[in-house]
């Protein structure tokens, strides 16, 4: 409008034209964005609402250095790096982590992991499968085992050796009780490993270390099994920063967000359908050198 041959009477035209289709259709504006609004809430009904529940675990690497008498020995500290932490994000995200507690919590029989229609695009896509002529019956147990990972969440705190596990679930309880399990199975995880690196070297010592740490697996499995944190370990060199408590609200859907976003999306949308339907033709004659004339303007949409 403003850097086209267009003269300031014909850009006035013009404004003045937007202006009066506005003003004919304010009431379609408002009708619109109630529409919009109305969708939003049908859609909030529509969706159960879930929970997420997350648990902070720190990775601790340590080495015993004998360097003084028995009674002076230190730990020192060992830096992780970041191909070190994307490991443990695999092995926090892996099969074998995930898979006994999907089983030890017996989730395999849970409606909401059984059910195909996870969120409003699921439902879309499940809709379309079925009427889909190659669609073929899967095996009820493998689906919700995938259902049961797509919930986790595994995430790295910045550059520090903390790790964010959260778990979504349509009730508070399970899924503060699923990021427990999780976290006590990976730090039961980390004690298995330690045990099968002293094993493997041997010696007096290192046996009884090895017997020290089969204690407290079976302590960190038997808090999964509860649902639970397993606490302090102080052979392990992974620990649990707080057990994860049941969240006191629900975390998806948001209502104010989605009926704002939707009140928004109907705002701008009725606004270009009026300024598209009132827009005026394309100039057809001049009136004289750099002078256009306007043909009469369409009215704009009205209800």
């Amino acid at each position: 409008m403003w850097t086209g041959d267009r003269n300031e009477a014909d850009s006035a035209a013009w404004l003045r034209t937007f202006a009066a289709a506005l003003k004919a259709s304010r009431w379609f504006v408002v009708i619109w964005t109630l529409a919009w609004i109305g969708i939003a809430v049908a859609y909030l009904g529509a969706i159960r609402p879930e929970y997420v529940a997350s648990v902070g675990v720190t990775i601790e690497p340590r080495l015993i250095a004998n360097d003084g008498p028995e009674d002076e020995r230190h730990y020192h500290q060992f830096a992780l790096d970041s191909d070190q932490a994307d490991t443990q994000l695999r092995v926090l995200r892996s099969e074998r982590l995930l898979r006994p507690v999907f089983d030890q919590l017996h989730l395999a029989g849970s409606p909401e992991l059984a059910d195909r229609r996870d969120g409003f695009w699921s439902i879309v896509a499940h809709a379309l499968h079925r009427l889909s002529p190659q669609s073929e019956p899967d095996d009820p147990e493998a689906r919700a085992f995938l259902a049961f990972m797509s919930r986790v969440r595994c995430l790295r705190i910045g550059l520090s050796y903390v790790f964010d596990i959260s778990y979504r679930a349509g009730d508070a309880n399970t899924a503060a009780r699923v990021a427990n399990a999780i976290a006590a199975a990976y730090v039961a995880d980390r004690l298995v490993a330690l045990r099968a690196s002293l094993e493997r070297v041997g010696g007096p010592y290192r046996s009884s270390r090895a017997a020290a740490l089969s204690a407290q697996i079976d302590k960190a499995r038997a808090a999964g099994l509860d649902g639970a944190t397993p606490g302090d370990l102080p052979l392990a060199d992974a620990r649990v920063l707080g057990a994860a408590l049941p969240p006191l609200a629900k975390t998806y859907p948001k209502a104010g967000p989605t009926v704002i976003f939707a009140a928004g999306f109907a705002a701008i949308s009725g606004l270009l359908l009026i300024l598209l339907a009132g827009v005026p033709p394309a100039v057809s004659a001049r009136r004289g050198p750099g002078q256009r004339r306007l043909a009469p303007p369409r009215p704009g949409l009205s209800l």
